[in-house]
């Protein structure tokens, strides 16, 4: 084989002897003719490069612009659902603080009570201690 990647003139004529019989020389026309078609696969081989280049590129772009297009649709997506998810919250929030505020009057109403009986208790007692007191200064003390 050559630098090129072609075979050599000598390899070729080798090749044909061994396979066909017969011997060729440098100079026949078949070689003319296997130099054209190198020069002819060569020149199609470089056109049909050029047009799988150009469609790679145009699939490249096209792609570029799925991707901007999903990106666009997936931030819309991420933004509806954070707004969702931050309305939800807000309502958690907003009912956690409505029990809150109901337990927390609950809580009072129930220590009102809780230290209004003892209180009136109290008074009770030193109402009626005062009133017995109050008697028995008056059966025995005479102003």
């Amino acid at each position: 084989m050559s630098d090129n990647g072609t075979p050599n003139v000598q390899s070729l004529i080798a090749a044909v002897a061994a396979r066909h019989g017969f011997l060729l020389k440098p100079s026949d026309a078949a070689f003319a003719l296997v130099t054209i078609n190198e020069i002819v696969l060569a020149h199609s081989g470089n056109q049909f490069a050029d047009k799988i280049d150009a469609r790679l590129n145009g699939f490249e772009s096209s792609l570029e612009r799925v991707q901007m297009r999903a990106g666009k649709m997936l931030a819309q997506e991420v933004k509806e659902a954070s707004t969702a998810i931050r309305t939800e919250i807000q309502r958690d929030i907003d009912e956690a603080s409505l029990n809150a505020a109901k337990l927390l009057r609950r809580l009072e109403a129930a220590h009102v009570r809780s230290t209004a009986i003892p209180w009136a208790a109290v008074g009770l007692i030193v109402g009626a201690a005062l009133f017995a007191l109050g008697f028995w200064f008056g059966t025995h003390w005479t102003f």
